[in-house]
C-alpha cells in the first residue's frame, strides 16, 4: 500500500510525505523517495511505476515541481519533467498511459495552462487537449468511456457555465449532458461499480 499526505514519521522512522507499507502494515524500508513537502495524489502506472503530485518541490532531493515519478523502488524517473507552476491535487492515468493533471497550476513547463492538463507518458504537455476551467480542479475520476469528470473550485468551463462539477470529452471539450447545480465547492469524486458517481464537499444543494 503506498500512502501519502503530511507527515514525517512512519511507525516511528523516518518518511517525509510518502511511504509504502506491507501486507501486514508494516514498513517498507526499501522505499524512500522523499518528498520535500505534502502528497495529494498518486497514480500507479502500468509498469508498477508512480506519478506523485503535490506541493513539494524537490524529489529524492532532486528539482521537481509539484509532480515527479517513481519507479517501483521509489527511485526518481529523471526523464519525466512537466514542471508544473502551482500545486498538483488530482491525476488520473489513461489507459493509452496519458496522465490527466488538475491543480491550482497556471503553467505547465513554459506554457499556459490552467488548472487542467494532459501529459503525454513521458510528461511532455499533451496540446490536443483543450479543456480550460476558471479555477482550481480538486479531483478527477476517469470513466470506462474515456470521459473524465472533474471537480473543484470552478464555475465555467470552456466558457460554459458549470458549477463545481462537470463532465469532459476525451478531448478536453465539454460533455453538455451532465449537469449537478451544485451551490458550493466540491473536493472528491469517485465511480461506482455500476456508473453512479460520488461526490463530497461544501454544497448543501443540488439540482
Amino acid at each position: 500500500t503506498i500512502i501519502g499526505g503530511s507527515f514525517y514519521t512512519v511507525l516511528g522512522q523516518t518518511r517525509n510525505n510518502l511511504a509504502r507499507l506491507n501486507a501486514d502494515g508494516s514498513l517498507d524500508t526499501s522505499f524512500n523517495p522523499n518528498p520535500n513537502g505534502p502528497v495529494n495524489c498518486i497514480s500507479l502506472q502500468a509498469d508498477g511505476s508512480m506519478v506523485i503530485g503535490g506541493q513539494f518541490t524537490t524529489l529524492g532531493g532532486v528539482a521537481r515541481n509539484y509532480i515527479g515519478k517513481v519507479n517501483s523502488a521509489g527511485v526518481l524517473d529523471q526523464t519525466f519533467n512537466p514542471n508544473m507552476e502551482w500545486h498538483v491535487y488530482c491525476l488520473a492515468t489513461q489507459p493509452d498511459g496519458k496522465i490527466l493533471v488538475g491543480g491550482g497550476f497556471y503553467q505547465v513547463g513554459s506554457v499556459e495552462k490552467r488548472f487542467i492538463a494532459r501529459l503525454e507518458a513521458n510528461g511532455s504537455l499533451d496540446t490536443s487537449f483543450g479543456a480550460v476551467v476558471d479555477h482550481i480542479v480538486y479531483g478527477m475520476a476517469l470513466q470506462p468511456d474515456g470521459r473524465l469528470l472533474i471537480v473543484g473550485t470552478f464555475s465555467t468551463v470552456s466558457n460554459f457555465y458549470y458549477s463545481y462539477a462537470a463532465r469532459l470529452q476525451s478531448n478536453g471539450s465539454v460533455d453538455s449532458s451532465f449537469y449537478c447545480g451544485l451551490n458550493g465547492i466540491t473536493e472528491c469524486i469517485a465511480l461506482q461499480a455500476d456508473g453512479k458517481i460520488l461526490i463530497g464537499g461544501g454544497f448543501t444543494s443540488i439540482s
